[in-house]
């Protein structure tokens, strides 16, 4: 039996790049000698040195579980070439088409194995439960991304840059970013979700309930077309 050290019981965010400037996000979930990257960018300002050299804080010398690309803008994907071959690469199958036609304009490659992934469906690295929620961006296939792991639940979003990924700290411990949120387990109790007569009413009551920022996500019914309408 491992005896595992209290600190290394619950799931730690690091944002190894992104908190201070727009561009080159890197961020590790690590959990009991488990680690997950969601993003590799490089930098949007740097040089072409620069766009492959990874954070100080990012340790390259040790195995990852897996790195999860949420889309393929450069400044999320474009550091995969300087990280280690040996990291396996997950993100949507338009995605990887779109990260291979760039690299080979530029005579480079994916030096990684890239396993694509379905948007909705949950899949695992490690022990890590991992569901790509594919949402509305400038690139195409970009998805938030879900982490599930250790009893917690972490949601990234899309973008993760300078406004949206300040980081703070209180009594001495790292806390999440503004609009990256941690909950716990999912066997908390959920409100139903409103009626389309009551928006306005839940906003304000979720108002009231937390100081944070608030992500607020709206879908219309599509209706499906019928087999003659097609």
């Amino acid at each position: 039996m491992v005896e595992v050290s209290p600190e290394n019981r619950n799931p730690r965010l690091i944002v190894h790049r992104s908190s201070h400037q727009i561009g080159g996000n890197c961020i590790e979930i690590a959990y009991q000698g488990h680690r997950l990257i969601l993003d590799a960018g490089s930098l949007l300002d740097g040089n072409a040195d620069d766009a492959i050299s990874a954070p100080a804080s990012l340790n390259t010398s040790m195995p990852v579980d897996g790195v999860v690309v949420s889309h393929s803008h450069q400044d999320h994907y474009g550091l995969l070439r300087g990280l280690p071959e040996s990291w396996p690469v997950w993100c949507g199958r338009p995605t990887e088409r779109l990260m291979r036609l760039t690299a080979a304009r530029t005579g480079d490659s994916l030096p990684q194995d890239v396993h694509p992934f379905r948007s909705f469906e949950p899949f695992a690295v490690g022990p890590f439960k991992v569901t790509p929620l594919l949402t509305d961006h400038s690139a195409f296939d970009a998805h938030m991304i879900l982490v599930e792991v250790g009893n917690r639940k972490i949601s990234i979003p899309v973008t993760s840059g300078k406004r949206a990924a300040s980081r703070s700290s209180l009594n001495g411990r790292s806390t999440l970013p503004s609009r990256m949120s941690m909950c716990s387990s999912s066997k908390e109790p959920r409100s139903a979700a409103p009626r389309p007569s009551q928006p306005n009413t839940a906003l304000r009551s979720g108002s009231r309930r937390s100081s944070n920022r608030r992500l607020v996500a709206c879908s219309y019914p599509v209706r499906r077309r019928s087999s003659t309408e097609r």
